[in-house]
């Protein structure tokens, strides 16, 4: 058996790192939780990356924005958790923030919940692909040539002459989160969820793009070490010890 957890990144306070360690075979925290961020110049939440990898420079005075360097693993490992057992949790989905084209403005009630697919869709609907390299994200904004999809509220579809500015995850970007995940030493990548790029047009093998990055970059020979096992509880262990 295994014991798994799957914490939010800012709930550091809640976990106790000697019961962690003996206890939880491993840590998969949701760094993709927030995906706006509040911009005290406007008084309202601004658009922001899904899975920005670092905080970067260059945003408002006041901006209240996370990331995974900011607010992750490496927060975690510093508070005593083993970093071995500490695994970035990123998304598969997007959000379609509509009213605005730009980082850090504010946008309409609602932000549409997006497949890796509308956000690609968008791409032949009047947006610009773009890549922040700061933070390592990438993002299409633009203005919609026509109506598309479900523009109800919380959904991914855009009205003619709209405004958008859609952040997503890509496997450029899963390059360069595992390559992050490695460098610091960390156990391993969780994504959420498999149905947010799933095509079920394609073939089998190939109808999740996003997971199938992911196995293809944990596929580097610089992957980290194998956290060790956990002592079983019936010897009575409550502590692991490597060598």
């Amino acid at each position: 058996h295994y014991l798994i957890l799957s914490p939010p990144s800012t709930d550091l306070d809640r976990y106790d790192p000697l019961v962690t360690n003996s206890r939880v075979d491993q840590i998969n925290m949701q760094l993709y939780w927030v995906a706006y961020a509040w911009n005290p110049n406007i008084n309202a939440n601004g658009a922001w990356y899904v899975n920005p990898l670092h905080q970067g420079t260059g945003y408002p005075q006041g901006f209240v924005a996370w990331a995974f360097d900011v607010n992750g693993p490496i927060q975690w490992a510093s508070a005593g958790h083993n970093p071995l057992r500490l695994a970035a949790g990123v998304s598969s989905y997007g959000w379609v923030f509509k009213g605005t084209d730009q980082l850090y403005q504010a946008y309409d009630p609602g932000p549409g919940y997006a497949k890796y697919q509308d956000a690609l869709r968008l791409l032949n609907n009047g947006g610009v692909d773009g890549w922040d390299d700061q933070r390592k994200a990438n993002y299409v904004s633009g203005t919609a040539l026509r109506s598309e999809g479900n523009t109800g509220w919380g959904q991914p579809g855009v009205v003619a002459g709209q405004k958008f500015f859609a952040t997503y995850q890509t496997p450029r970007a899963i390059q360069e989160e595992v390559a992050w995940i490695n460098a610091q030493g960390f156990g391993g990548i969780m994504m959420y969820d498999l149905t947010m790029d799933l095509d079920g047009s394609r073939p089998f093998g190939e109808r999740n793009p996003l997971h199938n990055a992911v196995v293809n970059a944990l596929a580097s020979p610089t992957s980290p070490p194998v956290a060790p096992a956990l002592a079983s509880p019936s010897d009575g262990a409550t502590s692991v010890s490597t060598s």
